[in-house]
């Protein structure tokens, strides 16, 4: 078995953590991470990985719990991993703003 990780900095408030294991060519473990600094503090916002069996995504609320999983059934571990670095290209922003609201959120109470 193979084990890769990496770090893939967006900027410098926002970057992907990469951590797969292949196994003759295909991914038997993942976890791809969304973290973004906010004020001082670093944050993980969106975490993908093969837990469970299934590939899902847990979209992460503040206290660190899932406020939801989306799990991908239909794709393999390979297939996976390269939807959810894709996805989360396309939409850091996107959750990193859904993120930031719940903070907000949260820092009224």
């Amino acid at each position: 078995m193979a084990k890769q990780e990496y770090e893939k900095y967006i900027d410098s408030d926002n970057y992907v953590y990469v951590s797969f294991t292949t196994e003759r060519g295909q991914v038997v473990r993942f976890v791809v991470k969304l973290r973004c600094r906010i004020g001082k503090e670093w944050f993980e916002v969106i975490r993908y990985d093969g837990g469970h069996g299934i590939p899902h995504k847990d979209i992460l609320l503040p206290d660190g719990t899932a406020e939801r999983k989306v799990w991908y059934k239909y794709l393999n571990n390979n297939q996976a991993l390269d939807f959810a670095l894709d996805e989360v290209e396309e939409q850091h922003d996107f959750f990193r703003w859904r993120y930031e609201r719940w903070l907000r959120t949260r820092n009224r109470r």
